[in-house]
């Protein structure tokens, strides 16, 4: 077999010395069957034979998961490979620890916030892949404000006191605080709060 990409070359002289030629033309993308055609003219009562040169798949590496740890600054990804002969020799990123977790599935751990990978996986026939990561940030991303509704009221000490209502984005909680920065929240996990006083919240 060949590794997808890969040159190589048939031998146009045959092991008992019969010259002649290949067709179709060398592909090496995919399994193909040539056929060895002797020179006529040299050798007229040759006959033709067939050769089969596997071509391999190509390797593939996928990025399936990436976990940070916001103390460290550090961050690890969870690749995932196939194709090529699928028993493979070596996976490594250098100067980064891999740890093979079964199935195909590999660990890539102590990565730098803002630093991209640089992924070379082997197979047992020779064949190579190659994945660049992008560089990945364990910094906490930018959260938008909520909006609340209504952002002022004013009642008369008679009335109920409002209830006022928060919109943030999808996977986002809300609590409410009498403070801007610091202290208990007097509300936890909430889309809506009520007051018990007047203030700013």
């Amino acid at each position: 077999p060949v590794c997808t990409g890969d040159s190589f070359s048939l031998p146009t002289t045959s092991d008992n010395g019969i010259q002649g030629s290949w067709s179709p033309a060398l592909n090496n993308m995919a399994t193909t069957t040539y056929t060895f055609t002797p020179n006529a003219a040299l050798y007229p009562c040759a006959t033709t034979t067939t050769m089969q040169v596997t071509v391999l798949e190509a390797i593939i590496i996928a990025q399936t998961d990436v976990q940070c740890d916001p103390a460290t600054q550090l961050y690890t990804m969870t690749i995932f490979v196939s194709g090529g002969s699928g028993t493979y020799i070596s996976v490594n990123s250098v100067g980064f620890p891999v740890t093979n977790l079964g199935g195909n599935n590999y660990q890539i751990s102590a990565v730098p916030s803002g630093s991209g990978l640089n992924i070379q996986v082997m197979d047992n026939e020779g064949c190579t892949g190659t994945l660049n990561t992008a560089p990945h940030s364990c910094s906490c991303p930018l959260i938008a404000a909520p909006s609340v509704f209504p952002s002022v009221a004013s009642i008369c000490s008679t009335d109920p006191m409002p209830t006022f209502m928060a919109s943030v984005s999808s996977g986002q909680s809300v609590n409410w605080y009498i403070t801007a920065v610091g202290g208990a929240p007097l509300l936890s996990n909430s889309l809506s709060f009520t007051p018990v006083t007047g203030g700013t919240y």
